[in-house]
């Protein structure tokens, strides 16, 4: 395991950390598995791949150790990330494009199977068999063992994308056809648009999911009141009117504000959303919040005369909301 401890170290685990870590590796993905990592001309990347496909993942090392590693080369002036990429362009050297099947997740129901349509979900290249159905991710070095023999491996619905299918020609006997698909990078959780190349291993054809209808556009008819508090009609506190305006005006309109009580009947005056407005809140917008003197001039709150707002409501309230209408020192105005 003198090649797992110089891995880990490299990434980042301390010395005296590597034992138990690679204890723990090999617990939970089998010594065997790790010791064929360790002998690939990638290890790394190859144990990665091993970790990533384990239910649960298998983390190698720890967020605080990745940092730790990050400000180490940082600090000694390499470049990493976009700047190592952006260095190597400037250098004259080409970043490779190549994606990693390894930290690459494929959503369950990206792909489907036969007349059907059976959702499928991403499996990995051990769990391809003789009833395997699932799409898998993988290289070109991985691939080739499958590719080369050109024969249906499965009974059910199994397809195998290639990532780096475009650097060479794959020649196989295999129904192929190049493929988009939608993935999710399981080290940052950033999505990725990747192209691929995709073969048939399976009785039933894999193909990409078509919704006929993939949106639905909801569109609410709404009305806008603007609402005014005046001093001199209101019975509380002006210094608790002006630390909370909105919770002043919510206590005194209570179409504003959706009902708690999951056993009403609706015939309280507080919001309930219905067929028409599946609405949990009635308030879709707020502003144009402003204390103001009566002569309309913009004026601080604690000397304010009337507080003003505009408020977008669903349109089945406006009804509702004229009824209030010089109830409690507000007034409203609706506009379409």
């Amino acid at each position: 395991m003198a090649m797992l401890k110089m891995l880990l170290q490299e990434h980042g685990v301390h010395e005296s950390d590597t034992q138990d870590r690679i204890q723990m590796i090999c617990n939970k993905l089998g010594k065997s598995a790790v010791d064929h990592a360790m002998r690939k001309p990638q290890p790394w990347k190859e144990l990665k791949w091993i970790a990533n496909q384990n239910t649960p993942v298998v983390q190698l090392i720890k967020p605080s150790e990745l940092e730790a590693t990050i400000a180490k080369k940082a600090k000694s002036g390499q470049q990493i990330g976009r700047k190592a990429q952006k260095q190597k362009k400037a250098n004259g050297q080409q970043s490779s494009k190549i994606l990693d099947p390894a930290v690459l997740r494929l959503e369950h129901g990206v792909f489907v199977c036969g007349h059907q349509n059976t959702p499928l979900s991403q499996i990995a290249v051990n769990q391809m068999g003789p009833n395997a159905n699932g799409v898998v991710l993988c290289n070109q070095e991985v691939a080739m063992m499958y590719l080369r023999g050109g024969k249906q491996i499965s009974t059910g619905g199994l397809a195998m994308i290639v990532l780096d299918a475009g650097l060479e020609p794959l020649q196989t006997q295999l129904i192929a056809e190049p493929v988009k698909l939608p993935l999710i990078c399981t080290v940052n959780s950033e999505p990725v648009l990747a192209a691929g190349q995709m073969f048939q291993l399976g009785a039933f054809p894999v193909t990409k999911n078509k919704k006929a209808d993939q949106f639905d556009l909801v569109t609410v008819s709404t009305c806008v009141a603007k609402f005014a508090v005046f001093r001199d009609e209101t019975k509380e506190e002006w210094s608790n009117v002006v630390a909370h305006p909105m919770k002043h005006l919510f206590r005194h309109v209570p179409p504003l504000v959706a009902c708690s009580d999951p056993e009403c009947d609706g015939s309280c005056e507080n919001w309930h959303s219905n067929a028409t407005f599946q609405l949990a809140e009635p308030i879709l917008e707020v502003w144009g919040r402003q204390w103001l003197t009566l002569q309309f001039g913009v004026t601080e709150p604690s000397k304010a005369d009337i507080f003003m707002v505009c408020i977008r409501l669903p349109q089945c309230m406006k009804q509702q909301i004229s009824h209030i209408q010089g109830k409690v020192g507000y007034i409203s105005n609706q506009k379409g």
